[in-house]
C-alpha cells in the first residue's frame, strides 16, 4: 500500500507529482503525495502541502522535492516511556534544589571498593524523546533547486519544456505516416434512349398509330427505310435462330392474340454496366404502340418490347416486356423493369422493339437512364468502382488504420463504410477493396473528394490525404439511322450513343465522350484532330464490341483509325510517345497524347478486349495491332 506523506492544501499555477517512471500528475487542493514520488513546482507554480500534526510547508515557483517517510511527523512520547526508574533520583532532584553538597546524596559509584549501596550497579535515566513546539513556517526541508520552466497547456499527460534536469517522459511513439495510393475515375454512361422500328428516329411528342415513318408509307417501303431483320437482329445478340418468336403475350381483355407473334424487323438499343451481385438495376420504359386497331392485333400484327440480357459469363436471358396485345390497342403504355444481379462484371442490356407480321406500322420505345439499388429501397446512379488503396508505413504492433473521403454529397453513398454525417465517410482498410461510390440519381459532372488515411498509435496519429476525382458523363444524342447495309455515322459535339448495326460501317464519334456499337461486319472508328479533350479533361470514346482479327480477313475484324488525330511520323517518332495500353478489369485502355508529349488528351475503352495477350510490352502490342490491321496511326 502506498505511503502518504504530505497533502496539498492550497494549490496556484501548474504543479505536478513525479512518479520514480518519469509520469507526471496534476496536482490539486486535497491531492496526495506518496512516498517515492516528486513535487514539481513550475514556472508560476506555488503549493501548501501538510505533513500531518500540523506541519505545513510553503514551496514556490521551479522546485523539486522528493517525498520520502522521514517526512512524517513522529508520534508524542508515551508518559511512562520517561518515567524515573530509580528512587535515588529524587533526592538527588531535591539536593539541587536545596543547599548543601550533591556528592553527599548520591550512591558510591558501583566500582569503588565498598561497592554498591544494596548490592546494586549505577542507576540510568533514559531521555526517550526531546519534543518542543516550532513556527510552522520555520519548519524547512533541504529543497533541491529546479530549472525555471513553462507549464504544460492541456491535460496532466502534456510535457514539460525544461532543460537537462526536466522529467523523463514517456517515449512518444516513432510512427510513419500511412501510404495511400488513388486513382481518379471517369464514367461514360448511356442516358435516356429511344428507338423506333423504322430506320431512323420518331419524333415521339407527335407520336401516331398506324403510321409508317421514313419515308411515308408508299404501299410497299423498301427494305433501306425498315429496320432490322429479325435475322439480323438474333445475329447481333448472338441468338438461336427463331429465338424471337417465341412469344405469345398475354390478352389481358378483349383484343387477343392466341398464337406466338412471327417478328418481321424492329431496332435496339445497348446498356453496358459493371454491377456486383446482388445490385440491383431498374429501367423506366415508355411503349409507343403503332397498331390501333383490334383487328390488326388479333391477325397477329402484334408488336413487341422485348429485352435480352447478356450476363457477365455469356449466358442470356430473353424477357417479352410488353405489347400491342398487353395495351389493348392503346397508344402508348409504361412501366418499371427491376432486375438484381447474381454475379460481377459487366451486363450487357439489350432492349428491342419488334414489328409482328409487317415492317410498315411502326412502334418506338423510350428507355430512362437506369437506377441502381443495393438494398431494394435507396436508389442511386451507376455505381463507379473505385481504387484506393492505403496500409500502414511503420506496421508497430498496436497501431491502427483508418480512412475517410469527405465532400460526398447528401444523397450519394458508397458500397460499404460508415456515413459520420456531413458528407464524410468512414472505412476500414477491408472496406476498400471493390468500394463503389453511388452518386446521386441523375448525376453527371465532376466530383472532388478528399481522401484521408490516418495511423494511430497510444494516441499518437499521422495522416496522409490526397484528392480523388469522380467525372461522369451521360450520353444524351442517339444515333440509330444504322441499317443491315454498310453505313457512315457522324455523331454531335455532344455525348453521343451511336449504334452501326450490320453491315461494314464508318462510325465517328465526333467531340465529346461517346459510347459506340459497330454491330456485325467490319467497322471503322475514326477519331479526327479536334475530336480530343484537353489535358485536364480528356475525351474518353467507349468501344462497345470491338473485335480483333486481320482487318479485311476476318469477315467480323474491326479497326481504330487514329491517323488524323496523331501527329505520328513513323521515320522521326516512336509510337509509344503517342499511344500507352492498359488493362482495366476486362477492358482495354488506349490512352492518346495526340501531340507525342506525354499530355493525354484522349482514352479509347475497347469493353471486354484485353490488348495485353498480343504482346508484352506497349510497343509489340501496338506493332501487333498495326500489322493486323486493327489500328491505322498514319
Amino acid at each position: 500500500m502506498e505511503t502518504a506523506i504530505a497533502v496539498v492544501t492550497e494549490i496556484s499555477g501548474e504543479v505536478y507529482a513525479r512518479a520514480a517512471d518519469g509520469s507526471l500528475r496534476s496536482l490539486q487542493p486535497g491531492d496526495q503525495l506518496f512516498a517515492g514520488e516528486t513535487l514539481v513546482t513550475a514556472e508560476s507554480g506555488q503549493v501548501v502541502l501538510d505533513f500531518g500534526n500540523g506541519e505545513v510547508a510553503e514551496f514556490g515557483p521551479n522546485q523539486a522535492l522528493g517525498m520520502t517517510e522521514q517526512m512524517l511527523g513522529s508520534t508524542e512520547p508515551v508518559p511512562f516511556d520517561n518515567q524515573i526508574t530509580d528512587p535515588s533520583v529524587a533526592a538527588v532532584l531535591a539536593a539541587l534544589d536545596g543547599e548543601g553538597d550533591l556528592l553527599d546524596d548520591l550512591e558510591a559509584p558501583a566500582a569503588g571498593t565498598d561497592g554498591a549501596p544494596e548490592g546494586g550497579g549505577s542507576s540510568i535515566v533514559q531521555l526517550v524523546r526531546v519534543f518542543e513546539s516550532i513556527d510552522p513556517l520555520a519548519f524547512s526541508f533541504d529543497q533541491e533547486p529546479v530549472e525555471p520552466f513553462e507549464a504544460p497547456i492541456g491535460d496532466q499527460e502534456g510535457e514539460l519544456l525544461a532543460d537537462a534536469d526536466e522529467p523523463d517522459l514517456p517515449e512518444t511513439p516513432n510512427i510513419l505516416p500511412p501510404e495511400l495510393s488513388l486513382s481518379s475515375s471517369h464514367m461514360v454512361l448511356a442516358g435516356a434512349t429511344a428507338i423506333t422500328t423504322a430506320r431512323g428516329m420518331i419524333d415521339l411528342e407527335n407520336f401516331e398509330q398506324g403510321k409508317t415513318y421514313n419515308p411515308e408509307y408508299n404501299g410497299n417501303r423498301i427494305a433501306p427505310w425498315q429496320g432490322l431483320s429479325k435475322n439480323v437482329i438474333e445475329a447481333e445478340l448472338d441468338l438461336e435462330p427463331g429465338s424471337l418468336n417465341h412469344f405469345n403475350p398475354p390478352g389481358n381483355g378483349t383484343v387477343n392474340h392466341d398464337s406466338n407473334v412471327n417478328v418481321w424487323d424492329g431496332k435496339l438499343t445497348t446498356s453496358q454496366v459493371s454491377m456486383k451481385e446482388g445490385t440491383g438495376i431498374q429501367f423506366d420504359w415508355t411503349f409507343y404502340n403503332g397498331e390501333g386497331k383490334a383487328s390488326q392485333i388479333e391477325s397477329g400484327k402484334n408488336d413487341l418490347v422485348v429485352l435480352v440480357i447478356t450476363k457477365p459469363d455469356g449466358s442470356k436471358e430473353i424477357i417479352q416486356v410488353s405489347s400491342s396485345e398487353e395495351l389493348q390497342a392503346a397508344m402508348i403504355g409504361n412501366g418499371e423493369f427491376n432486375y438484381t444481379a447474381d454475379q460481377d462484371g459487366t451486363y450487357r442490356f439489350d432492349w428491342l422493339v419488334l414489328n409482328g407480321r409487317d415492317t410498315s406500322l411502326d412502334s418506338a420505345l423510350a428507355i430512362s437512364q437506369p437506377v441502381f439499388t443495393l438494398n431494394g429501397t435507396d436508389y442511386f446512379s451507376q455505381p463507379v468502382d473505385l481504387t484506393i488503396s492505403a496500409s500502414l508505413g511503420s506496421a508497430l504492433p498496436g497501431e491502427s488504420l483508418t480512412v475517410e473521403i469527405s465532400g460526398v454529397p447528401a444523397d450519394a453513398a458508397f458500397s460499404a463504410g460508415t456515413d459520420l454525417g456531413g458528407g464524410v465517410w468512414s472505412f476500414t482498410p477491408a472496406e476498400l477493396e471493390g468500394l463503389q461510390f453511388l452518386p446521386p440519381v441523375g448525376f453527371s459532372g465532376e466530383l472532388a473528394l478528399t481522401v484521408t488515411a490516418s495511423a494511430t498509435l497510444d494516441g499518437v496519429t499521422e495522416t496522409a490525404s490526397g484528392d480523388l476525382t469522380v467525372r461522369v458523363d451521360v450520353t444524351s444524342n442517339t444515333v440509330s439511322d444504322g441499317s443491315a447495309g454498310d453505313d457512315v455515322l457522324i455523331g454531335t459535339d455532344g455525348n453521343d450513343l451511336i449504334h452501326g448495326y450490320a453491315g461494314n460501317d464508318l462510325i465517328i464519334g465526333g467531340p465529346g465522350n461517346d459510347i459506340l456499337f459497330g454491330g456485325l461486319g467490319a467497322d471503322t472508328f475514326a477519331w479526327s484532330l479536334g475530336d480530343q479533350g484537353t489535358v485536364d479533361a480528356p475525351a474518353m470514346d467507349i468501344v462497345g464490341d470491338f473485335t480483333l482479327g486481320d482487318y479485311g480477313v476476318d469477315a467480323e475484324a474491326d479497326r481504330l483509325d487514329l491517323a488524323d488525330l496523331l501527329s505520328f511520323d513513323s521515320l522521326s517518332d516512336q509510337i509509344t510517345d503517342f499511344l500507352s495500353i492498359s488493362l482495366q478489369g476486362g477492358d482495354s485502355v488506349i490512352s492518346v497524347s495526340h501531340a507525342g508529349d506525354g499530355a493525354i488528351t484522349q482514352s479509347i475503352v475497347l469493353k471486354n478486349v484485353d490488348l495485353t495477350t498480343l504482346g508484352n510490352s506497349d510497343a509489340e502490342i501496338i506493332e501487333s495491332l498495326i500489322s493486323s490491321g486493327n489500328l491505322i496511326v498514319e
